[in-house]
């Protein structure tokens, strides 16, 4: 044995380290545990926090209902007038802008925002939504994103 390293103690009993020319140390000192990727632990117990709070809001909701008011319906109603602005552009494009569905497309459209000011193009926008989203099209997939362009985030243009 003339490489150095870590081997089987001649005596028997654990490992001893070999330094090329005489043993040394017996037993090599522990190697500190590895992390086994708890990440997935913390966003499960966050996740749960949120369902938590969510089911306790609703809750709370239920036993004051005049002065709760659903986020939904917050949405629907008018907002601001960039808000309604977008809406209007996809009223004028065909697009269901139906009360329940105000929301998501609020949220779509802001996400749109947020990818152009990263440096997205449209048209590469425009066809992830396409890919992404089953009842897209690559026409109203363009559409959106113009009307998001237009009207939620005009300094994109």
């Amino acid at each position: 044995m003339t490489q150095p390293g870590w081997y089987p103690d001649p005596s028997g009993s654990g490992t001893r380290w070999w330094d090329g020319r005489a043993w040394g140390v017996k037993n090599p000192p522990p190697t500190p545990a590895k992390n086994k990727g708890t990440g997935w632990l913390v966003a499960v117990c966050v996740l749960g926090a949120f369902a938590a709070l969510y089911v306790m809001g609703s809750l709370a909701s239920k036993d004051s209902p005049s002065t709760s008011t659903s986020s939904s319906t917050a949405v629907a109603s008018s907002g601001s007038p960039e808000e309604d602005e977008f809406f209007d552009w996809l009223d004028k494009y065909g697009f269901g802008t139906d009360a329940e569905y105000r929301h998501d497309l609020l949220v779509a459209g802001r996400s749109v925002c947020v990818d152009l000011r990263r440096g997205v193009t449209p048209d590469a926008e425009a066809r992830v939504l396409y890919r992404t989203i089953p009842s897209a099209t690559e026409k109203n997939s363009g559409l959106f994103v113009t009307a998001a362009q237009m009207s939620l985030c005009p300094d994109t243009m």
